[in-house]
């Protein structure tokens, strides 16, 4: 017998195999109920009966293969787990491993290929060519199938129809099948673990139908696509899906390392597979543009486009389904150890780790020695050397569940969360100074609202010694609906908190007749000063970005560049600004010898390093050499007004400290009047030098 007839011999009752009772003993296989004796026997039986004519073939050509290495081949060839193969053989899996590395010193490459798959690349050509594949993508994602070709269907539509379209309702469209494809596949791993499939059916119907309404008043409120809240809210709830797709179907498991390794592998086949249509996407369109450059033929680009969709979107997600895993592949709880992976976090993201705690543990040190707030802006990156502890913690999981993992990696997993622990309280104050000083939005909140939970992971991790780890993105992912999906969510709480101030600011002064358009919105801005006019378009802008619905009872505008405010030419130009540039070369004022650094400084609410005196004159505050206490500087109000007659200057103004230890030498100014003349806000820059 060739090897080709062995292949079409042992397809053929592979085939007829799984028509028998035997078959749906191995199918419905799990490990904590293994087969009985007569189960087994049953198993074998029927195997050998379907496999006469390869097994025969086997002992004929192959002599010195034992009963054992039969058995193996023909169970092997019926492409079930490992576990089952094992049970019906009653030995432990690690001697399946070892037999089946024994026989490849026995058999040829071409005749163990007959019997069991052997690489990554040769199963996906498998499962991208072979017709019970896909019958069993089918069988598993019906609905996901269905959804699958209607998206796919709409995408192609969209391309080759020229009538004119909303945007805004064709994302909704979008939106709501490509999210019924996430939602139907993960249905269907949950529904795969529940008995009672009454229960199955109508969970996954109401959800279906919650995301149908959901679809809908997009379509119909296509303004509330681009708003702020809408945008969170969805995408929190794709979150929320994309964690169920991997969760979901362990909820009746007590350990978590089934949970890795089919996140694992199924998040592997995901980039296999979408890697494998961006090369196909890329061959095809070349293929289809070389008919012009050869044969001068032209191709619409409707052409390009469908055959994108068709091998961007549909060809990597039918490959996807198909390998996600199954049965006892789906449960399995032996460790999987990833060498790459360990390699990364070893040599990579643990060095990486390890700058980030030397340079925030420095910086930390800074801040206790001078007693002072830390930047806002620390929380970023107290934030990426989380996220960095928790990618450390998911990829040495396995390593440490085995028992293998080295004392150093050990002592990470253990000790890593207890070091970034004390960051957490500098990520803290700098987001509380943040939202002291610029107000409250979503950003901020969402930042707080991290920090927070960081504290829970870092905690647990170390009282949990890192055993259980599902908790942490089912945790984030919750945290992260409960705020964004309600109906009192993050954003709405910073629209109130907001529009309460601007109430604040306008007091009593607002027109009789609302909404006001562009012009009587103009009008009315007229009526402030220009520090107010700063502190109220820095409301209408944020309130106007987050959710123009929000101030539609004052104005009929949607954005805020339309707006008039201090430095703008439609208020009185005449005197309502001062204004120097020098540009020429200036002699450093005699004594003053030690050059320090330019020096801009701005005059706003926010920043209280500059502020006009009751005088005229304009203080400056700054530190310098690492002083507790900050020097000031003075400009007086006479030199300050002198720019208003003299914009060019031959000399620049300087600015003195008390004890005129330091001098500022100021090269522009950019300042700008209410209409009392006062200065109201503005920017100075200029060169520090002490004696």
């Amino acid at each position: 017998m060739t090897t080709q007839q062995l292949k079409e011999t042992t397809r053929m009752s592979r085939d007829a195999f799984r028509q028998t009772d035997a078959a749906d003993l191995l199918k419905n296989y799990r490990k904590s109920a293994p087969l009985t004796a007569d189960q087994r026997r049953c198993v074998l039986d029927e195997v050998h009966r379907q496999f006469a004519d390869t097994e025969a073939s086997l002992r004929e050509s192959y002599p010195t293969l034992s009963d054992e290495d039969v058995e193996l081949c023909l169970l092997s060839a019926l492409q079930y787990p490992v576990s089952a193969v094992a049970d019906c053989l009653s030995v432990s899996e690690e001697a399946v491993r070892v037999r089946k590395h024994r026989l490849k010193s026995k058999l040829p490459q071409e005749v163990l290929g007959v019997f069991w798959e052997g690489r990554a690349g040769t199963r996906l050509l498998k499962t991208l060519f072979m017709k019970d594949t896909m019958q069993n993508v089918w069988r598993r994602f019906p609905l996901t199938v269905i959804w699958l070709v209607l998206l796919t269907a709409y995408a192609i539509w969209r391309c080759w129809t020229k009538s004119p379209h909303n945007e805004e309702q064709t994302v909704a469209i979008l939106y709501g099948l490509g999210v019924a494809v996430v939602l139907a596949t993960a249905l269907s791993l949950w529904g795969e673990e529940v008995k009672r499939p009454s229960l199955r059916w109508w969970i996954t119907i109401a959800a279906h139908l919650l995301l149908m309404v959901d679809t809908v008043y997009l379509f119909t409120h296509p303004e509330a696509v681009s708003r702020t809240e809408t945008l969170i809210g969805h995408l929190s709830v794709v979150a929320a899906l994309a964690v169920a797709f991997f969760y979901a179907p362990f909820f009746r498991e007590k350990d978590d390392l089934p949970v890795w390794n089919f996140t694992w592998r199924t998040f592997l086949w995901f980039c296999i597979s979408f890697l494998t249509g961006g090369i196909l996407t890329a061959g095809l369109l070349a293929l289809v543009g070389s008919f012009h450059w050869l044969f001068g033929l032209q191709v619409a680009e409707q052409w390009y486009s469908t055959l994108a969709i068709l091998t961007l979107l549909t060809t990597p997600v039918l490959l996807f389904l198909a390998r996600i895993p199954e049965g006892e592949e789906k449960h399995s709880d032996v460790a999987v150890i990833s060498k790459y992976l360990i390699f990364v976090i070893r040599y990579l993201f643990v060095p990486l780790m390890a700058l980030y705690l030397i340079v925030l543990y420095i910086y930390g040190l800074l801040i206790l020695i001078h007693w002072e707030l830390p930047n806002g802006g620390v929380g970023w990156l107290v934030s990426a050397l989380m996220a960095g502890c928790i990618i450390v913690e998911l990829g040495l999981y396995p390593v440490m569940r085995s028992g293998e993992g080295k004392p150093f990696e050990r002592w990470i997993v253990r000790w890593l969360p207890v070091l970034i622990l004390p960051l957490l309280l500098l990520m803290t104050v700098g987001t509380v100074r943040r939202l002291s000083d610029y107000g409250i939005t979503p950003p901020r909140l969402y930042l707080l609202t991290f920090n927070l939970w960081c504290y829970a992971v870092c905690i647990g991790l170390f009282v949990g010694r890192a055993r259980r780890i599902r908790w942490i993105m089912t945790s984030l992912t919750a945290v992260f609906l409960l705020t964004s999906a309600l109906p009192v969510n993050y954003t709405t709480i910073s629209l109130r908190v907001r529009r309460h101030k601007l109430d604040r600011l306008i007091g009593n002064t607002l027109p009789a007749d609302l909404p006001m358009d562009e012009e009587a919105l103009a009008t009315w801005f007229h009526t402030f000063d220009g520090r107010q006019q700063c502190q109220i378009h820095d409301e209408l802008d944020i309130l106007l970005y987050i959710d123009p619905r929000s101030v539609a009872d004052l104005t009929t505008i949607t954005r805020t560049n339309i707006l008039p405010w201090a430095g703008d030419e439609a208020l009185d130009e005449e005197n309502r600004s001062i204004q120097l540039a020098f540009d020429s070369p200036f002699a450093v004022p005699e004594g003053y010898t030690h050059f320090y650094e330019s020096e801009r400084t701005y005059l706003s609410e926010v920043d209280k390093e500059a502020k006009v005196m009751p005088d005229g004159s304009i203080r400056i505050e700054r530190e310098v050499d690492g002083q507790s206490a900050k020097i000031a500087l003075s400009i007086g109000e006479k030199e300050i007004s002198s720019c208003m007659v003299e914009p060019k200057r031959t000399t620049p103004l300087l600015g003195y400290s008390a004890d005129s230890t330091y001098v500022l030498v100021v090269t522009d100014i950019d300042l700008n009047l209410a209409r009392d003349s006062t200065i109201s806000w503005g920017s100075i820059y200029g060169y520090l030098f002490s004696k």
